[in-house]
């Protein structure tokens, strides 16, 4: 599995001078995604996780380590912030999960996403043709947007269902119910894997 957090568009959206409060924010997204890692690492020794952080920059923080690793991997993540390199996110962790053994199921996590924002000449087309290239290689794909769902910018949530998730689904939580998340995408991810 391999789970891509956005730290560009968490702390960018809505922000402004207020780093303090983007910085909440990320450290809950990264808490839920480490509650999230725990559950899913407690029912199987051999997952492998890796983990992707992008904003305007795309690393590859680590790749098919244990869930203890990965724990400790997000422990080490320091905001990057900038803009949404979502086509590079979602090449970067088909790359890491390329290396996985051929009998497990890839799925990919794309924690927090906003609307793509780089490369500067057409993210989105970028991004779908990303998604469409791991779907050919039978990755299943989660986009998970972080934010009020009232406030969810609608034709974004449209575009991750239509052009990037492989199932259709796209999960839409604010950072207070990310509990409730945390227990429909486990289940979610069960069923995938």
């Amino acid at each position: 599995m391999c789970i891509a957090i956005d730290m560009g568009s968490l702390c960018s959206a809505g922000c402004g001078e207020n780093l303090s409060t983007c910085c909440s924010n990320l450290s809950n997204m990264l808490e839920f995604t480490k509650g999230l890692i725990t559950e899913l690492g407690s029912l199987s020794s051999d997952e492998d996780f890796s983990i992707v952080h992008f904003g305007t920059n795309v690393t590859i923080a680590s790749a098919l380590e244990s869930w203890r690793q990965s724990i400790e991997t997000i422990n080490q993540l320091e905001y990057n912030g900038g803009g949404s390199d979502l086509a590079g996110a979602i090449s970067s962790c088909q790359k890491a999960l390329a290396i996985s053994p051929p009998n497990r199921k890839n799925v990919m996590l794309l924690m927090g996403v906003g609307a793509p924002s780089m490369p500067e000449v057409n993210p989105l087309e970028a991004a779908a043709t990303a998604a469409m290239n791991a779907r050919i290689q039978n990755t299943a794909i989660v986009p998970i947007v972080i934010e009020e769902p009232t406030l969810a910018d609608d034709s974004n949530v449209l575009y991750l269902k239509n052009e990037i998730s492989s199932d259709g689904q796209v999960f839409v939580s604010d950072l207070v119910d990310l509990n409730n998340l945390q227990e429909m995408l486990f289940e979610h991810l069960i069923c995938l894997t």
